[in-house]
């Protein structure tokens, strides 16, 4: 499971509610949403571990960011950008995954960061699952 990754690509439009106040005349993305974006591209590395049996997947899976550590933000993101978000699993302990993520725009990085995310489901809770 380690080394598992995923790459998403999330387009920014001017038509996104949060640029009406972030900032007026100056559109520019929060940090936050690029992390939560960058968070969520970066659970779908568990579905080869869960792809089998995707309905009790669906109705069963939960996930809490536990931690976002070193996150860095190098410039803002805009409308009209395209985001690549890259994310790698790199430690996971029983349903405890740490994961090293990136976005970029036109190839150059403009934010990073180490999320923790925290998996349950009755699969893995019932041993039907790998992520014990």
């Amino acid at each position: 499971k380690v080394g598992t990754w995923v790459e998403a690509t999330k387009g920014i439009s001017f038509g996104e509610p949060h640029f009406q106040g972030h900032f007026p005349k100056n559109p520019v993305m929060p940090g936050v949403l690029i992390v939560e974006a960058m968070a969520q591209a970066a659970m779908f590395a568990l579905y080869p571990y869960v792809h089998m049996d995707l309905a009790a997947f669906v109705r069963d899976f939960t996930v809490a960011l536990c931690a976002i550590n070193s996150a860095k933000f190098r410039r803002p993101v805009v409308p009209g950008d395209q985001m690549k978000i890259k994310a790698e699993a790199v430690k996971i302990r029983g349903t405890v995954w740490i994961f090293d993520a990136e976005a970029l725009v036109s190839g150059q990085k403009v934010a990073e960061a180490q999320l923790m995310a925290m998996f349950s489901s009755g699969m893995f809770s019932e041993g039907k699952g790998e992520g014990r």
